[in-house]
């Protein structure tokens, strides 16, 4: 029981799992749209140029490339300020009263 308590804080308190649950989903949907069968005129099939879509698939990459960086910036702040080590509930509740008897 403890570990399980223990991997579900571990899963909820990582910044890599969210990410990670949502790019092999978003993997997951490209494969079954990829199979779907569109007629050139469907309102989903893109109309642009070769230089649209180059244009289109260079600002997706910078989105996502500037999403890792501040998910990698947060991690590595986040490690730094609490020791690298994650806090549960009892050392959150343990500092609270320790801030607590330290203002009376």
């Amino acid at each position: 029981m403890r570990n399980r308590d223990a991997f579900r804080e571990y899963m909820t308190g990582s910044l890599w799992v969210l990410p990670g649950i949502s790019a092999v989903l978003a993997l997951v949907a490209g494969f079954i749209l990829s199979r779907v069968p569109l007629n050139p005129e469907s309102p989903f099939a893109f109309r642009g140029t070769e230089d649209d879509a180059r244009t289109l698939l260079s600002n997706v990459t910078s989105t996502v490339v500037t999403v890792i960086a501040l998910v990698l910036g947060l991690t590595a702040r986040g490690r730094q300020s609490r020791g690298d080590r994650a806090l549960s509930c009892d050392d959150t509740r343990s500092e609270m009263e320790v801030r607590a008897q330290l203002t009376w």
